[in-house]
């Protein structure tokens, strides 16, 4: 870079590189005036971007809801259907339980009633022969009177 001196002691560049300077500086802005002037092409070319974007994005969210729809109605068939098999197997293992226990009260019941009745028999027995030495007595106090 050239540069002239001048009296009051400044500095610049000299005029040829300040020719060349303005020269440059216009190419510049001429290539910065085509580069805009091409600016709406490209915003409109981006914009139909935008939009094919946008429409292609809503297809596929559709697509993608249906998919979810689908997956998260077959998911809850498989879980009906396990819930519903799970509860047909507690329901047999309940009545099974069920069956087992009234066979166990049956038999203890039976168990109890034998042991009752024993009782009984014993109790009775016991009251005969009670009545009967009573009577025995009876007997003997009415002789000896």
């Amino acid at each position: 870079m050239l540069l002239e001196a001048h009296d009051d002691g400044s500095v610049v560049p000299s005029r040829r590189e300040a020719s060349e300077t303005l020269e440059k500086r216009v190419q510049n802005l001429e290539e910065t005036v085509t580069r805009l002037f091409d600016l709406p092409k490209r915003v409109t070319a981006l914009e139909g971007q935008v939009l094919q974007l946008r429409e292609d994005m809503r297809g596929d969210f559709s697509t993608i809801r249906v998919e979810f729809r689908q997956e998260f109605q077959g998911v809850e068939a498989r879980l009906r259907d396990e819930i519903h098999a799970s509860a047909e197997t507690l329901h047999a293992n309940i009545r099974k339980e069920m069956i087992a226990l009234n066979d166990e009260m049956r038999a203890q019941t039976v168990q109890l009633d034998d042991e009752t009745k024993a009782q009984m028999r014993t109790l009775h027995e016991e009251l005969v022969d009670r009545i009967k030495t009573i009577g025995e007595a009876r007997k003997k106090l009415r002789k000896k009177r």
